[in-house]
């Protein structure tokens, strides 16, 4: 990836964009902008090859003032947890895509834009039936398109490490079951009644507490993930316990 798309300070313009207004964006404590930007300047340049033929007429003033007006009103961010684009001259549209959700980008650049210096990032969601988000004629767009990939990627590595904690403390909780049956099994065959009583007592109290751990720390696991944590055995094995009673 060339270093010319890494900013020192996203907030602030280039040589080829303009100062990007973020007064709308909101962020998390822990989130940090990596890149922001507006539309390239030159991105104006077909609008007015268009409008200067037609400036006696009206059309031609109307044509250039709403390209130059949607070029202002166009701001896109690239942060550690999404990707945020705004957009809008009479009304403000503002899109977010999380990092976790990003299942592809590309990037485009027309025989207009190759040769000014602009192109399109297109960013693709899971389970979408097409672009979910555009940054429009942005300078660098192969680059920025790298970056958002890589920061995609990173985020969802995170998450699977996250998610193989958790599935290791199920783990550890599925052994401890283990111990509990294998122990009120013991009981049973050994203890006098009024010892036996005591004990399933207490083994039932530490196989409830047991079993609400589980239950909290599958809950933390997002939906798609919890099909891999075996939830069926583990409830199967809890009510086994007490079925041998």
């Amino acid at each position: 990836m060339d270093s010319d798309v890494i900013q020192k300070n996203p907030e602030k313009g280039t040589d080829v964009t303009g100062e990007p207004d973020l007064e709308w964006l909101t962020l998390d404590d822990d989130e940090e902008i990596k890149w922001a930007s507006t539309s390239h300047k030159n991105s104006l340049i077909p609008a007015g090859i268009v409008s200067i033929p037609l400036m006696f007429l009206l059309i031609g003033f109307i044509t250039f003032a709403t390209a130059y007006f949607v070029y202002k009103n166009r701001a896109y961010v690239v942060t550690t947890k999404g990707v945020y684009s705004k957009e809008g001259v009479l009304s403000e549209n503002v899109k977010q895509v999380e990092l976790s959700k990003i299942q592809n980008t590309s990037y485009s650049e027309g025989v207009i834009g190759g040769a000014l210096g602009y192109g399109n990032v297109e960013i693709s969601t899971a389970g979408s039936s097409g672009v979910e988000l555009t940054f429009y004629a942005i300078p660098n767009a192969r680059n920025v398109r790298q970056l958002v990939s890589k920061i995609a990627d990173l985020s969802k590595g995170s998450d699977s490490h996250d998610g193989e904690a958790k599935a290791d403390v199920l783990d550890d909780i599925l052994v401890e079951l283990q111990e509990i049956r294998k122990s009120l099994a013991e009981n049973n065959s050994h203890s006098v009644p009024t010892e036996t009583t005591q004990n399933r007592t207490d083994m039932e109290d530490r196989t409830n507490s047991v079993g609400s751990e589980a239950s909290n720390t599958i809950s933390d696991i997002p939906q798609g993930e919890q099909e891999n944590t075996n939830n069926d055995s583990r409830e199967t094995l809890t009510d086994d316990i007490f079925d041998n009673e």
